[in-house]
């Protein structure tokens, strides 16, 4: 909890700090310098709410689909968190792209804003968090991503940040982001699966072209009779259990 506590402070959530801390006094009352951190955040003035429309780009995570919709779920969640306009790019590092850099979410789902990336290319006097990126690399995959300045940027990084355009590379889960939700917030207290319901249902659209096969194939196979769903992993898997 005192950890906690700093690690809070540091990224300037006073509320969550100051609960931290008084969770670490409660179990160690004798502990002088817990009891001085709790003061000190105390006296700290709660976040002044920034100006203006700030950004969060969701780049791709780069690995296997559901592991890329995760990623673009707990941005989506930090994004709300942080009262920032998310958009969605996965690049030439997809494993879904056509190796290009046409943005390969929008082949599977409609845009979760209004916002595009050639509208954020546009915006005047902008600066960028983390600092390694800049309007000449945007749609560039794995820049400094594993290893130097600003690399695997988690979720907390993100918190309180003034910059105008966020950038959320790294792998982010809705986990990752629900302990910094704060009280007053809508999903504060909420269970994961209600929060990745919460965010499906407001973000996640799938493509009309996509909607329109599923009800295809269902119509020609699955409609009017019962039927199971199962899903069944190759590779490595088949390792695992030899009894697959």
């Amino acid at each position: 909890f005192h950890l906690l506590g700093f690690i809070a402070a540091q990224v300037k959530e006073r509320d969550a700090a100051i609960a931290y801390f008084q969770a670490a006094l409660a179990a160690e009352p004798g502990n002088e310098q817990i009891r001085q951190n709790l003061l000190a955040v105390q006296r700290m003035p709660p976040p002044a709410p920034p100006r203006g429309d700030r950004y969060l780009l969701i780049k791709g995570w780069g690995f296997g689909f559901w592991a890329d919709m995760a990623h673009v779920a707990g941005s989506l969640l930090l994004a709300e968190i942080t009262g920032r306009i998310p958009l969605v790019y996965w690049g030439p590092n997809s494993l879904f792209s056509d190796k290009s850099e046409r943005d390969a979410f929008s082949r599977y789902f409609e845009p979760v804003s209004n916002v595009s990336l050639e509208q954020l290319l546009r915006l005047p006097n902008v600066n960028f968090f983390p600092p390694r990126w800049h309007p000449g690399n945007l749609t560039q995959t794995g820049v400094s991503k594993w290893e130097g300045k600003g690399s695997r940027a988690g979720a907390v990084f993100f918190l309180n940040r003034p910059e105008t355009i966020a950038v959320s590379d790294f792998n982010i889960g809705v986990v990752h982001v629900m302990p910094w939700i704060p009280p007053h917030h809508a999903l504060h207290g909420k269970s994961l699966e209600e929060i990745h319901h919460y965010l499906t249902t407001k973000y996640l659209r799938p493509d009309a072209d996509i909607v329109a096969a599923c009800d295809a194939f269902h119509r020609a196979h699955l409609a009017g009779a019962p039927f199971v769903a199962v899903h069944l992993r190759g590779s490595d898997k088949a390792i695992e259990d030899p009894e697959l």
